[in-house]
């Protein structure tokens, strides 16, 4: 292959390459060009010349071959001028915040076909019914997925669901309403396993402890919880978690507790206290689970000496406590 055709060849592997860097045995590959010592001497000119160019940059500490030519490269791309793009940018709608994208012009162009259907519907103005996100999303781009995809998208835009008349729905939690609570300030109670969350219902209907007892459903709580809304549940309403003593039960309590800072949390005490009163030969953990030294400093806090250290050795011994262990005999002891 002639020298210049050779370069042009290089040229273009490089323009459209979607790599930051690029081998000399790659550029042999693609010019599907065979090694001779002739060759070699081409390529180096090729090279060299590319460089000079600042199309390619030998990367530091590049090994070389036999007649001294780096064996590994930068692509060097060329800056382009993105004026039209800027202007296009400034012609959104005035409720798009227009600042991020003007200062990463390169990422609204991967975003253009996502942000454009937005702004369409954000100008169109008109008095559109108040769907759910997946409903809104669907109008938008037949894709009902699609919109809580774009959520990175929408937060570079400086806009939320409600500037598109939409609201996210979340999985409800199965519970039980204690329509006879009569106490000004809500008690809820949140149960990891479907049978204390039964054995806890029924105590409920006969103490009335509670205004709320709710089956977590192990980790599913984790995303269910927000339809504690739908309650008028004050901030400071006292919301108890009760789960099991194993790192899985204390990975659930302090995932909640993060996530729902807005709400005051608390692992419920005294139904833990007697799992430990209870058992004195607990179980070793049957399966493997996440062990968060954190989260587990994070749940002792709220024991006393005596106990936090039953609970420190159970858990330096992986040994576990089913939340089973409090029938209805037991819980009627503690409320």
């Amino acid at each position: 292959m002639e020298e210049n055709n050779l370069k042009e060849t290089i040229q273009e592997m490089l323009e459209t390459s979607k790599s930051k860097n690029i081998t000399l045995e790659e550029i042999y590959q693609f010019t599907k060009t065979i090694y001779s010592p002739e060759i070699a001497k081409q390529m180096d000119t090729i090279i060299e010349k590319l460089v000079q160019e600042n199309k390619l940059e030998p990367l530091k500490n590049a090994k070389k071959n036999l007649i001294g030519t780096p064996l590994k490269y930068r692509i060097v791309k060329p800056k382009k001028d993105y004026i039209e793009v800027k202007q296009e940018i400034m012609k959104l709608h005035n409720k798009i915040n227009i600042q991020y994208y003007l200062k990463h012009p390169e990422e609204y162009e991967e975003d253009r076909d996502e942000i454009l259907k937005i702004n369409n519907f954000i100008t169109l103005e008109n008095k559109e019914p108040i769907l759910t996100v997946n409903e809104r999303s669907y109008q938008i781009w037949k894709d009902e997925k699609k919109l809580k995809q774009q959520e990175n998208i929408l937060k570079k835009l400086g806009i939320d669901f409600k500037e598109l008349n939409c609201y996210e729905t979340y999985e409800p939690f199965f519970y039980f309403e204690n329509n006879k609570y009569e106490k000004k300030n809500k008690k809820i109670l949140i149960i990891e396993n479907r049978d204390t969350f039964w054995t806890f219902k029924e105590i409920t209907k006969q103490y009335q402890n509670f205004y709320l007892v709710i089956y977590g459903e192990g980790k599913k709580i984790l995303n269910s919880f927000k339809y504690i809304e739908n309650f008028n549940v004050k901030n400071d309403a006292e919301i108890l978690y009760f789960g099991d003593i194993d790192y899985e039960g204390i990975n659930i309590y302090v995932s909640l507790l993060q996530k729902y800072r807005d709400y005051r949390i608390l692992p419920y005490v005294v139904a833990y206290h007697r799992m430990i009163e209870l058992e004195n030969n607990p179980n070793k953990i049957r399966k493997r689970q996440n062990r968060r030294e954190d989260y587990i400093e994070v749940f002792l806090n709220y024991f006393d000496t005596e106990d936090r250290k039953k609970l420190r050795n159970m858990f330096e011994n992986n040994f576990y406590i089913p939340q089973e262990i409090l029938n209805y005999e037991e819980v009627e002891k503690i409320v």
